[in-house]
């Protein structure tokens, strides 16, 4: 199969508007088709390169519409002409749709397409993975890219930093799997699915950046997760823009790198947040501040949250089908509440963090960011698993045959669960209506429902810093990332922390800019490194200040799990307001779609539990979305500060 040419630019696709990119120049070696001992082999003569299929007869021989590639289809079928490797039924029986259709001539049919849905038309041959694929990289250029965008100019999302380059012949690859198979196949939910993953996570043929131009030019071995979604079947589609280093490299923006740029939220463009002043703390550095000047900030993007910014954009506005993020407080639940999405955190240890470039090993965790709960456990079944490369996972307790099997419309069903309000003063008064009613939403499914009082702290939660956690794992956990990679000739090499401090003074044009937003206004003065020489300055996990600070994450987790186990509770809600507490003790949480607030941006509505509880979280979790107290809200789009 005939990879497309790689593209001069890593978002724009050759020839205009259309995803596909031009025509290979050279005339591929044609497939002939042929058996042997019971397989069919699909193989290029001249180079000994086969596919193998094992199935009863491809007979015919098809050539793609652009004359590109040849194909074989089985007895029974017929050649397809189009740009995918596709077949149709000749008898309208089977699993080959009985008149040539896919999604090329519509593409709008991917918005809001569920994996369920899209495997059912996989089945009837209504769609094929070459046109999935094709169609989210065409919604990538109508509504992603800024270079192509169909709309107001300023409102493309710039969520996607990176197109994988083999995504259309992976998509073949799967297609031709698929059909070898037919009709009897029992391959993964996950099979010829497009999945688009934060740019901290490592696969193969991309570049694996944090948002920076730091860690550009190099390679670490592929991610456990991205292997995992790869066995399964799934098509890594793209890489994702983020809050530059997940947010730790000093005072930021939301869904600002240096690389990326910044990400907007597809349903409210940004709100107006105040001043804020910043000084340059490098006045011997030229950059995009005069020398002793001060940066007044009249605009701030927050409504993207969270450091998995792009991984939250790219599935509210159906740029990829199922998309990963990574959380290490509040980075995967902050950006799901704000687009809309069901976003699972896991328990610190579920998914192995080899090849995820790290924050915090004791609290960095990926998870997936989904339309619906049902699309997130399908993902998070494919990406659980013990990896001897990460330690934590050695201990994850999950459950025999996947966590799918706890999607229950029943799931609240006997469940006690504590619900903390939110702020009666509060000023949004849409969320605060909405958020009012889910305690009686949860008992009319069967639930038990104790309304705590505002303000709730957890009982033993309280007064103890953590503070020397993030800072020293950073400074051990990046070193030993950087002793992993190899580097591209002509790139600079760092080995250490101290070493990337060096590199963003010398390329300051590059890394000390920041965002903008609003309209094109700047967002920050200038995204510093103040965060970094903070840990640069720490000794490692046998100073005193870190050793307390882990005691006290311990002590945070007890506290929690008594709190929950000594009055009954399978889960206590929040709006928010605990997602840093439960992130200290490494404990899961599962954010659900469907508030919005004044300002018309989506809120979650989050369930939190004890360690290893994402069964039980998952069947309420389910539960609630089922019930549809509120629908997921679609992107408006909205540009202005008063939507």
């Amino acid at each position: 199969i005939p990879r497309p040419r790689p593209r001069p630019d890593h978002r724009k696709p050759p020839g205009g508007s259309s995803p596909m990119g031009s025509p290979p120049t050279k005339t591929p070696l044609l497939p002939a088709c042929s058996y042997r001992r019971d397989q069919f082999q699909c193989h290029r003569n001249s180079a000994g390169r086969r596919l193998l299929h094992r199935s009863s007869g491809y007979p015919s021989t098809c050539t793609t519409a652009d004359g590109s590639a040849q194909y074989c289809c089985p007895t029974g079928t017929g050649c397809f002409s189009s740009s995918s490797f596709t077949c149709y039924s000749a008898s309208g029986t089977g699993t080959y749709p009985t008149t040539p259709t896919n999604f090329d001539s519509d593409c709008s049919q991917v918005v809001e397409l569920t994996i369920d849905e899209a495997q059912a038309l996989f089945e009837s041959g209504q769609l094929t993975s070459h046109s999935l694929v094709s169609c989210y990289l065409q919604r990538i250029a109508d509504y992603d890219n800024i270079g192509t965008f169909k709309g107001l100019t300023a409102y493309a999302t710039n969520a996607v930093l990176e197109l994988n380059p083999t995504a259309l012949a992976d998509a073949d690859a799967k297609d031709i799997e698929r059909a070898a198979c037919a009709p009897n196949c029992n391959l993964n939910k996950l099979h010829g699915i497009p999945v688009a993953l934060k740019d901290n996570v490592c696969a193969d043929g991309m570049e694996c950046t944090a948002g920076s131009w730091n860690l550009f030019g190099s390679h670490h071995a592929e991610a456990y997760l991205a292997t995992g979604i790869k066995a399964a079947g799934g098509i890594i589609l793209c890489k994702l823009g983020l809050s530059e280093w997940a947010n730790y490299r000093g005072s930021s923006v939301s869904g600002w790198s240096g690389r990326g740029g910044q990400v907007y939220d597809p349903y409210v463009r940004y709100q107006i947040s105040g001043q804020i002043t910043i000084d340059n703390p490098y006045p011997d550095i030229p950059s995009a501040l005069p020398v002793n000047t001060t940066y007044f900030n009249h605009s701030n993007p927050t409504i993207v949250s969270g450091s998995s910014s792009g991984s939250g954009v790219a599935a509210a506005t159906s740029l990829a089908m199922v998309t990963i993020g990574s959380e290490t407080s509040g980075s995967i639940l902050g950006p799901s509440g704000s687009n809309g999405l069901a976003g699972i955190k896991p328990t610190v240890g579920l998914v192995s963090r080899a090849g995820v470039v790290p924050l915090s090993e004791s609290q960095d965790t990926a998870g997936p960011m989904c339309r619906t709960l049902t699309d997130a456990v399908y993902l998070l079944d494919t990406i659980t698993g013990v990896d001897p490369n990460d330690a934590y996972t050695n201990g994850q307790v999950a459950p025999v045959g996947g966590f799918t099997q706890f999607l229950k419309t029943t799931g609240l069903q006997g469940k006690k669960i504590a619900f903390t309000p939110l702020n009666p003063n509060t000023t949004n008064p849409v969320l605060l209506a909405a958020f009012n009613s889910i305690p009686d939403i949860l008992r009319a499914q069967g639930a038990t429902v104790d309304v705590l009082p505002f303000p709730f702290t957890i009982p033993g939660t309280s007064g103890l810093s953590t503070s020397s956690i993030l800072p020293t794992d950073f400074k051990v956990d990046i070193n030993n990332f950087l002793s992993e990679l190899t580097w591209k000739a002509g790139f600079t090499v760092q080995k250490t922390l101290a070493d990337m401090i060096q590199f963003n003074k010398d390329n300051y044009l590059l890394e000390f800019q920041g965002g903008t937003c609003c309209r094109g206004q700047p967002a920050y003065g200038n995204f510093f490194q103040q965060t970094w020489e903070n840990a640069q300055n720490t000794t490692g996990f046998d100073s005193a200040a870190y050793m307390s600070s882990k005691q006290n994450a311990s002590a945070i987790a007890a506290a929690i799990t008594t709190f929950l186990n000594s009055n009954g509770y399978d889960a206590i809600t929040s709006n928010g307001g605990l997602i840093g507490t439960f992130a200290t003790a490494q404990f899961p949480s599962i954010s659900i779609p469907g508030l919005k607030t004044s300002l018309g941006a989506p809120s979650g509505f989050i369930f939190h539990g004890s360690a290893y509880t994402e069964a039980k979280l998952i069947e309420m979790a389910y539960a609630y979305e089922q019930a549809k107290p509120f629908p997921r809200p679609l992107p408006t789009f909205c540009n202005g500060a008063s939507c």
